[in-house]
C-alpha cells in the first residue's frame, strides 16, 4: 500500500526527540537513484534544541520490510522498530522538514544502545574519529567532560 502525503508547509508535528522514530514521506521526483524513497521509518538523530527551533531534524531512514538482517553493511545497524526487525540505513542520513512525518505515525523508540551503534557508524562514514584523533588530548577531554556533562545533568542545560 502506498501511502501518498503531501508535505506540509506548516507541520502539524511540531517537536520531536532523538531517538524517536515516526514515518515520514519522500518523493520519488526528489530521488535519485539508490537514494531512501516512499514512506519509510525513520530515527530521530537531532538533538532536542536543533528539533525544537528550526522545524527540521535529522532523520537515519530505515526499512522494517523484507529486511535481510543476515547481510548487514558497514553502515547499517540492526534495529527493532514498533516490534519488527529492521535496519537502520545511516549512509543515508538527511535533514528533513518535520512536515514530511506523517501525522500519527510514532511508532516508539529506539533503544540507548541502538542510537549508540548509530552515532558510532555516523563517527565513521563522517570520518570524525579522525577529527578527533587530530585535536589536542587537553580539548578532547575537555569536549568529553561537556559531553558527559551534558548527558548527566539535562534538566541543566536546558
Amino acid at each position: 500500500m502506498v501511502i501518498k502525503e503531501k508535505v506540509s508547509k506548516y507541520p502539524s508535528i511540531t517537536q520531536v526527540f532523538p531517538r524517536e522514530v515516526y514515518l515520514f514521506w519522500v518523493s520519488h521526483k526528489e530521488t535519485e537513484g539508490t537514494e531512501a524513497m516512499k514512506t519509510r521509518p525513520g530515527i530521530v538523530i537531532s538533538v532536542e534544541s536543533l528539533n525544537k527551533w528550526n522545524k527540521r531534524c535529522i532523520i537515519v531512514p530505515a526499512t522494517t520490510k523484507k529486511t535481510n538482517l543476515a547481510k548487514i553493511y558497514p553502515f547499517e545497524v540492526k534495529v527493532i522498530i514498533d516490534g519488527k526487525k529492521g535496519k537502520a540505513m545511516v549512509d543515508q542520513l538527511k535533514t528533513y522538514s518535520l512536515g514530511r512525518i506523517i501525522e500519527k505515525s510514532f511508532m516508539g523508540k529506539i533503544s540507548e544502545k541502538e542510537m549508540e551503534e548509530i552515532q558510532e557508524k555516523i563517527m565513521s562514514a563522517c570520518n570524525l574519529w579522525e577529527y578527533l584523533k587530530k585535536i589536542s588530548s587537553v580539548k578532547a577531554r575537555a569536549f568529553l567532560a561537556v559531553e558527559i556533562a551534558k548527558q548527566k545533568h539535562k534538566a541543566w542545560l536546558t
